[in-house]
């Protein structure tokens, strides 16, 4: 049986203050609600059964 992954995400409007978004088992996410004009940050991590991973590089856009 392979390796049990889900992933946590996370969002900040400044890119040092984050907030939660939902939890996924797929290496992927759907964010709603951002805000046109706005620059998003993002990061996210692993979790496996022997526990959390480090978060990833901040990913940041211009929301369009």
């Amino acid at each position: 049986m392979g390796k049990r992954v889900s992933y946590q995400w996370q969002k900040s409007t400044d890119g040092t203050t984050f907030t939660a978004l939902p939890s996924t088992i797929q290496a992927k996410t759907t964010v709603n609600g951002l805000t046109p004009g706005t620059d998003a940050y993002f990061r996210y991590r692993g979790v496996t059964k022997l526990g959390e991973g480090d978060w990833s590089s901040v990913v940041s856009l211009i929301v369009v």
